[in-house]
């Protein structure tokens, strides 16, 4: 039996980390130097800065702090979804037109560590499948402080075990993703190594690191084939072996744990106070029984799991703003029919387009419109539109795409539109495959028609394909991603705000997203 074991015995120093930060010069609310200064306050010892597919300029690394600060970025894929941090690049990344693999040879090199970002964020970013089957990557995100925030999860270790049980080696960390003071150390990693830039990014690709959110590891030391660790305020410990198994849990802040010839890896989670957990990285096991698992495992894994990796996509589709290009006249006859029920609350386009920030109807309601008088107001739209239908202009070119797309996968429209007049719309200009229209005479939030047309095909990709940033946060909250289109209602500069996964500048690229 050979054992693989990433620490070194002999522990230089243990650095605290923060891997996964945003400053101004992307998404997050402070400038650089800010965020410096209060990881130092914090008590970090070093620090990445990852901002959207940018890398810091050279004045950030002339900030006076006893900390190392590194280059870097989160890079993002112009046509692919998941994002990879990257620590230790000094320059920003070819990211067009590259294929997945080629995507992530851009960001993984001798000198930069690379990691799958939050895999169970909001949407499955990274699934177990793609992580196993792209190579170049060093650890993968198994929590992510603002993962709960943003609709997913913080934790991704099932997703880990999986991976580790077929056969692959992938370090674990713990990050902030940090975009506000508030999010800053909740996720960290503790590195043995020189306090260098060069050291430290050497000891995170040989994994001799553990990753925390408050937990302190004191020592973990392997004699011959009894993995040792002690922690002075952890109150449980648990050794975890393939598939996931708990193969011992222990009451108390220390424990040994005797490994197996069949167990694949081990790695252990540390509990403490107010839900404080440490992670260390996996110890490997090379022997003929753990072979022997790893390959029946992989063999049921690529099985149920392939499918999913190459699954078809699930497309859905907004109405208004992505298909028709409706604005003049849903505006006229929306106004109208506020006015009907006296509410004459949009005096202007502006004042109408707000009502798209987020979902409509909680818009209507903020506006001054009772709930209750939010259906009738828009039954009375519907009577009025009807007879308009045929005024009613699509997108050259859009309906030819989602007749293409439906032969190839499952497509919905999802809208707060009403059901007979997209369903009339759609039938007269000889739309085909779609399976069903559901509007707002059915459910008044996207979130949950998105999410209940995702429980219907649990194996498919889910793609919510929208043009107003209520679109965008609605389909994150469903765990959809998310398209938005440029020449819709809010346009590309609006979309960007809320961060949509893609923006789709023609029909041509949003088919591209979507194939």
């Amino acid at each position: 039996m050979n054992i693989l074991n990433p620490y070194k015995n002999s522990a230089k120093s243990w650095l605290k980390g923060a891997l996964h930060l945003h400053s101004t010069n992307s998404d997050g609310c402070d400038q650089p130097k800010m965020v410096i200064e209060d990881y130092e306050r914090l008590g970090f010892d070093f620090i990445a800065f990852t901002d959207h597919n940018t890398v810091q300029p050279k004045e950030v690394f002339d900030i006076k702090t006893n900390m190392v600060v590194i280059n870097g970025c989160e890079y993002r894929g112009a046509k692919w979804k998941g994002e990879l941090g990257v620590v230790g690049c000094n320059s920003p990344l070819i990211y067009k037109n590259l294929t997945v693999q080629e995507y992530i040879n851009q960001a993984a090199k001798p000198n930069t560590f690379v990691t799958y970002n939050h895999p169970d964020w909001g949407i499955n970013h990274w699934s177990a499948y793609e992580m196993f089957m792209y190579d170049g990557p060093d650890a993968m995100e198994i929590f992510n402080g603002v993962g709960d925030e943003l609709g997913g999860t913080a934790v991704s270790t099932n997703a880990w075990d999986q991976v580790l049980t077929a056969g692959k080696k992938l370090w674990g960390i713990a990050t902030d993703d940090a975009h506000h003071p508030s999010q800053r150390n909740n996720g960290w990693v503790m590195v043995n190594s020189e306090k260098d830039k060069e050291s430290i990014i050497s000891a995170l690709k040989t994994g001799d690191f553990y990753s925390s959110t408050g937990v302190i590891i004191d020592s973990i030391v392997l004699e011959r084939n009894v993995l040792k660790i002690k922690s002075r305020n952890a109150h449980t410990i648990q050794f975890i072996t393939k598939s996931g198994i708990i193969s011992k849990d222990v009451d108390g802040n220390e424990a040994e744990y005797e490994i197996k010839e069949d167990d694949v890896y081990v790695r252990v989670e540390l509990y403490g106070d107010k839900l404080r957990k440490a992670y260390t990285n996996p110890i490997f096991i090379e022997s003929e029984k753990s072979k022997i698992v790893q390959k029946t495992f992989r063999k049921r894994f690529l099985k149920v799991v392939e499918k999913a990796g190459k699954s078809e996509h699930l497309l859905m589709f907004d109405f208004d703003g992505v298909i028709a290009d409706s604005l003049d006249i849903f505006y006229e006859k929306f106004v109208y029919a506020c006015n009907q029920h006296n509410y004459n609350l949009f005096p202007d386009l502006n004042s109408f387009l707000s009502l798209f920030d987020g979902n409509l109807f909680d818009g209507m309601i903020k506006s001054g419109v009772k709930e209750i008088d939010i259906l009738p107001v828009l039954n009375t739209m519907s009577k009025v539109l009807n007879p308009e239908i045929d005024s009613i202009s699509l997108f050259p070119g859009i309906i030819d795409m989602i007749n293409f797309l439906s032969e190839l996968h499952p497509v919905y429209i999802i809208t707060s539109n009403v059901n007979p007049v997209v369903s009339s719309i759609l039938k007269k200009n000889g739309a085909k495959g779609i399976l069903d229209v559901i509007g707002s005479d059915k459910e008044q939030s996207k979130t949950i028609k998105i999410r209940k047309i995702i429980d219907k095909y649990p194996m498919h990709i889910p793609f919510y394909i929208g043009d107003t940033k209520g679109d965008m946060i609605e389909g994150k909250l469903a765990n959809a991603r998310t398209v938005g289109v440029d020449w819709g209602w809010h346009g590309k500069k609006r979309l960007s705000e809320v961060w949509p996964d893609y923006i789709a500048e023609n029909i041509p690229e949003l088919q591209d997203i979507l194939t």
